[in-house]
């Protein structure tokens, strides 16, 4: 299940928050496979439903 995702103390998404620790970038997936890169807690790309790399 999905849990409510809290960065800097604002609600973002449901989902899941994975930390890249090499470029201080912290990824924000959920079940609908979007993905929003913060850096700082910014908000800096979201790609919804992305499946090209």
């Amino acid at each position: 299940m999905a849990k409510r995702i809290y960065l800097n103390g604002f609600l973002e998404m449901w989902g899941e928050i994975k930390n890249n620790k090499k470029n201080g970038l912290w990824y924000n997936t959920n079940w609908r496979n979007k993905k929003e890169v913060y850096k700082d807690g910014e908000l800096l790309e979201s790609l919804a439903d992305s499946k090209k790399k």
